[in-house]
């Protein structure tokens, strides 16, 4: 009984040791931090500013901004964005990095807002000069939950929604961005939509009642949220946009 006593102990400490190793290993091992993303938006009543490429361009050329979307609207006139850029950065830090030095040094009625991306789906860096865009902005009712109501339709409604036009065939990618305003509260939602082209966005209107219905037949929360959606966002604005190219994208894009 002894020596069966002591085998076991023995074994135990041996356990106990690999196990050690191991979690100090992965302890140690390197952690892959969160992408970070920043929204610059024009306002309908302002002007894009004339060097919003070469300054685009010179960011990541620098290595401040890890890619850059532009994407611009010129019959803005009410909530719709003359111009709207969404900024890649590797991690917060690196979004810390690049705050830092532009601070104060955009152009007036430029506005900047960090940006947490709530959903997305495809490869957005793929074919943009060729894709065919929609913008889509939406309020998020100012109550107790609704941004936790906003986030559960973004992710039990629209998300399914957009997968299913991908798998389509006619939606390259998708990116839905929750603005952070200056005091910490949620701002706006603002969507970026890159159809394959304008045909296979006029398309949608025979596919997405198709992957409506069978959504509704096959997934319950999908089911729900279609009967109470309207009533979980502000629709805002809805418009196409024009992808608009620097050098630095489009080297970034042939690769």
């Amino acid at each position: 009984m002894k020596s069966l006593m002591v085998s076991s102990l023995g074994r135990l400490k041996r356990t106990l040791l690999a196990s050690a190793i191991v979690g100090a290993g992965a302890m140690s091992a390197p952690a892959f931090a969160d992408p970070a993303y920043a929204l610059i938006t024009v306002p309908a009543d302002k002007t894009v500013p004339a060097d919003l490429s070469d300054t685009l361009s010179d960011w990541q050329d620098s290595g401040l901004v890890s890619d850059v979307t532009r994407l611009d609207y010129s019959e803005a006139t009410g909530e719709e964005l003359s111009s709207l850029v969404i900024l890649d950065f590797d991690d917060e830090d690196a979004y810390n990095d690049w705050s830092a030095q532009v601070n104060g040094k955009l152009p007036a009625g430029v506005t900047v807002r960090q940006a947490d991306l709530s959903e997305s789906g495809g490869d957005h860096t793929k074919d943009r000069s060729d894709s065919y865009y929609k913008v889509h902005i939406l309020g998020i009712p100012d109550t107790p939950l609704g941004l936790s109501k906003f986030e559960g339709f973004l992710d039990g409604y629209m998300k399914p929604l957009m997968d299913g036009q991908h798998e389509a065939g006619i939606l390259v990618s998708y990116r839905i961005f929750i603005e952070r305003e200056p005091n910490g509260e949620p701002g706006r939602s603002i969507w970026a939509a890159q159809y394959r082209s304008a045909d296979a966005y006029g398309q949608t209107e025979t596919i997405k009642p198709k992957i409506r219905a069978h959504l509704i037949e096959t997934d319950p929360t999908f089911a729900n949220y279609r009967q109470i959606y309207k009533g979980l966002r502000v629709a805002l604005a809805f418009y196409s946009a024009d992808y608009v190219s620097s050098e630095a994208a489009t080297a970034h894009d042939s690769h």
